[in-house]
């Protein structure tokens, strides 16, 4: 979802963003253990953009601070599954840009 408003000499700009995963992983075997639950992550922008071709903006990602991972490898015996890539925590920014 994302809006745009006229505001002073340019436009204020802001969306809500939300991006979905379904449960995967648990290998051939379907194994509970080596499984990612499902997750969903939400992300607001805001910001100005001038007519005179500057921008300035604010952000936070992982708006409810979902934990989860980017992937798995499967595995036997006494430890089945090695998780790696945690998605990143709630990040919180700010951007300045120009285009000529």
């Amino acid at each position: 979802m994302s809006s745009h408003h006229q505001f002073a000499n340019g436009e204020i700009r802001s969306s809500l963003e939300s991006f979905g995963e379904s449960e995967r992983g648990g290998g051939w075997k379907g194994l509970d253990e080596t499984k990612i639950d499902s997750n969903v992550e939400v992300a607001f922008r805001i910001g100005y953009h001038s007519e005179d071709q500057w921008a300035a903006g604010i952000y936070i990602e992982n708006l409810t601070d979902e934990e989860s991972w980017g992937g798995q490898n499967n595995n036997d015996g006494i430890l089945p599954a090695h998780y790696f890539g945690p998605k990143r925590p709630r990040t919180i920014g700010a951007n300045l840009s120009y285009e000529w």
